[in-house]
């Protein structure tokens, strides 16, 4: 026999031994019948344990069960070999308790379980532990509007997911998506392209919980619980300006709701104009998108550009640019009569779009009954309001555009004409829990108060303004600051002229005014009122009037008296506490004024020379972006004022449609900027060698602009005075003045840019 394993050999030869022993050996004869047994082999536990599965988040215990062939006690050992780091405890005991952490995806992790005894054999047995992730599903069921789109893909970005689907021959799609819980805060935003036609449309969708919220128990959101399903080119224009053109420039559901709150619902609306034009109107518009723009999104990105595309068309094709108008409104899947999801209509609405003639805030209570807050020419208005088929039709509503007296030659004196704008119906273009944008249809006509005449025929008006509803506001106490200056917008008020100049009509308008707080947020206080006046010879004044104020339950700040007037003032958005979004409604008694705008906290120091020096301009204008206007502060003291008008309507700006008036500046003593203009009544915009001419001088005071100082950084907020005088204007038979002649005067908040260089050249400077 060949023994291939010594161990093996070694033991058969040592049982042999033992078998030559067991049969004696020696003449004796006998055993060892009578000696001490062997002893038998300890023997280790034995181990039962049953995995387990838990959803991520869960607690729980496992149990094992060790079993000793020998009867002696038993102790145990958890540890964790591998996968997903969980929380252990008891970890010397029979039952280990376990904490499951939060996952994004469904994971495993096994642990380890020893059971010893009392002579120190082991038995170790692994253990599985299923983490199941929470996930969050629904289906989102829309459409795209554009007919480039059918049957090309669309795509829903959640965070760094993907999802996709067909858009079918009529552009209907279906998608499901499916996330990790803890993706509920992330936005949704769909994106679909053609690039052969450089169509790109997108749409923000709110985040994933808001999503879900919006589409109920059967977890299928529709155009009729969310607009924003329909991606469109109102979609894709109000997600460029919300992104300012910049994939993931908004990130949170709180960032998203608040620029929504800061968009302006007539540029949006003409944005999307823009993209039906290029895309359905090329031809007979006679506009394309740029060849170094890469698709509509980009293009409606771009502000200036998309604004200069919009004025040479209503320039040259305004009846094309009607249409492209026409089929937004028109079309039932981007124009709807009520709010989506069934949201009560019944609220508060306070409108945040600039230069429309709507009001600031429509208020539509229980049993129809509502009103509508308007300027200083018309108001407060109150209306009844009932949900139609056709949308939410408004009666009574009346805002005065203008009020003036002309002189008629029929009748020999002066008649009292008043413009009028009567809102009719509303319908919606976007809803959200906290901001709306709205169509609103209204008539716009000439009225004679006295009945010297029949109103004039009405004509149509459309304004789409954005509205921020009652569960957008902001408590005031979110905000308000003790001992900062605030200076917020205000209706036009006027305010006193003093020692004014015989024979002479002058006035001040105040639409803006700065408040200093004290006291706390929960008590209130007093609040000192910078009561501005201005002299019959343009020389301003103020005074500190002391007045009550409060925050109301609703988180409105209250105070009593503002320039004559009680004060109501809302927040609409916190998100910037410098100059925040507000809504003003002042009432005497006898009529309440209402307006919203920016408030600018003052916190920048008063000026220096070297940092007045510089180049500002206003803001583009987005419907007349070919008439920016601008000042040159130098070095040297001297000024220029500068605008321009595309008087002929050729998208150029020449020589002859520039308005230079050169002027000189300086610093007064409070430490604000003084900007004057000069002007020879034979000649036009003067050059002064002096600071202040006297009224009879051929080059005299035309305007003076006080800019004080509120926010500096890439542009300056201020409060800005506006003086214009009578000086140049003299009647050569009067005698001349030894003080300047005021015209009139007002005070508004302004902003302007800080530019490197003039936004169009002027020739020979």
């Amino acid at each position: 026999m060949s023994i291939k394993n010594k161990h093996f050999a070694g033991a058969v030869i040592g049982a042999l031994s033992l078998v030559l022993v067991a049969c004696g050996g020696g003449s004796s004869g006998g055993g060892n019948e009578g000696g001490t047994p062997a002893q038998p082999t300890n023997q280790a536990p034995s181990v039962t344990v049953e995995s387990i599965s838990l959803m991520e988040g869960e607690s729980a215990t496992i149990t094992a069960s060790a079993t000793d062939p020998e009867g002696s006690a038993v102790s145990y050992a958890w540890e964790q070999k591998s996968g997903v780091s969980l929380e252990l405890a008891d970890v010397d005991t029979a039952t280990v308790s376990i904490q499951v952490p939060a996952v994004t995806e469904d994971s495993q992790t096994t642990l380890v379980v020893t059971a010893t005894d009392a002579e120190g054999a082991k038995t170790s047995k692994e253990v599985v532990v299923s983490i199941v992730a929470r996930m969050v599903g629904f289906d989102i069921e829309g459409m795209v509007t554009e007919s480039l789109a059918a049957e090309a893909e669309i795509s829903f970005s959640v965070g760094e997911q993907i999802f996709t689907s067909e858009v079918d021959a009529t552009g209907q799609y279906l998608v499901s998506i499916n996330v990790d819980d803890s993706r509920v805060a992330d936005l949704v935003r769909a994106e679909v392209t053609n690039p052969g036609t450089k169509l790109k449309l997108v749409s923000l969708l709110g985040n994933v919980e808001s999503v879900i919220a919006a589409a109920g128990v059967d977890e299928l959101v529709t155009h009729d619980e969310l607009l924003s399903v329909n991606v469109s080119s109102l979609t894709t224009a109000m997600a460029a300006v919300i992104e300012e053109g910049e994939l993931g420039n908004v990130s949170t559901q709180e960032q998203f709701v608040g620029r929504k709150k800061l968009v302006d619902g007539y540029e949006a609306f003409q944005l999307a104009t823009l993209i039906e034009l290029v895309q359905s109107y090329s031809e007979s518009a006679g506009v394309t998108i740029p060849s170094d723009i890469d698709d509509t999104y980009a293009l409606v990105a771009n502000r200036e550009i998309a604004a200069l595309l919009l004025a040479e068309v209503r320039s040259n094709n305004p009846d094309t640019y009607q249409a492209a108008m026409d089929a937004i409104l028109g079309d039932s899947q981007l124009v709807v009569t009520a709010p989506a999801g069934n949201s009560e209509i019944q609220d508060t609405y306070y409108f945040t779009t600039s230069n429309i003639d709507l009001g600031a805030r429509l208020e539509l209570a229980p049993e129809g009954l509502g009103s509508l807050s308007g300027s200083s020419f018309s108001g407060k208005s109150e209306i009844t309001w009932t949900a139609t088929a056709e949308g939410l039709e408004l009666y009574g509503a009346d805002t005065v555009l203008s009020s003036l007296y002309e002189f008629d030659e029929n009748l020999g004196r002066n008649v009292l004409e008043e413009v009028v704008f009567q809102p009719k119906l509303v319908n919606w273009l976007d809803h959200g829990t906290e901001v709306d944008w709205l169509v609103v249809q209204a008539e716009e006509f000439t009225r004679y108060p006295n009945g010297e005449y029949p109103p004039s025929e009405p004509e149509l008006k459309i304004v789409t303004p954005i509205a921020i509803r009652n569960t957008g506001k902001v408590d005031a106490a979110d905000f308000l600051q003790m001992g900062l200056s605030l200076s917020i917008p205000l209706p036009s008020v006027a305010s006193e002229v003093t020692e004014p100049t015989p024979d002479q009509e002058q006035s001040l308008s105040a639409e803006s005014v700065q408040l200093t707080f004290a006291g706390n947020l929960v008590t209130g206080g007093s609040v000192s009122v910078n009561v501005d006046s201005i002299s019959g010879s343009g020389v301003p004044s103020s005074i500190q009037v002391s007045s009550p104020w409060e925050i109301d339950i609703n988180g409105h700040l209250l105070i009593d008296n503002v320039l004559g007037y009680k004060a109501e003032l809302v927040l609409l958005e916190g998100d910037n506490q410098k100059s925040p979004l507000v809504f003003v409604e002042l009432d005497n008694g006898a009529r309440a004024l209402s307006t919203s705008g920016k408030a600018y906290l003052k916190e920048a120091p008063a000026w220096t020379p070297d940092r007045a020096v510089g180049m500002y301009q206003y803001p583009m204008s987005f419907s007349a972006p070919l008439e920016p206007f601008w000042f040159e502060v130098n070095a040297d003291g001297t000024a220029l004022t500068a605008s321009t008008w595309d008087r002929n309507g050729d998208g150029e700006i020449t020589a002859d449609e520039t308005s230079l008036m050169p002027g000189l500046w300086r610093i007064n003593e409070a430490g604000n900027l003084l900007i004057r203009r000069y002007f020879a009544y034979t000649s036009g915009f003067c050059e002064s060698a002096i600071w202040d001419p006297a009224p009879g001088d051929e080059c005299a005071l035309y305007h003076e602009r006080e800019w004080v100082l509120h926010q500096e950084g890439e542009g300056i907020a201020v409060r800005n005075y506006h003086r214009f005088f009578l000086d140049p204007f003299l009647d050569e038979s009067m005698a001349i003045p030894e003080e300047h002649i005021l015209s009139s005067a007002s005070i508004f908040n302004a902003y302007f840019e800080r530019v490197e260089e003039r936004p169009v050249p002027i020739s020979g400077m």
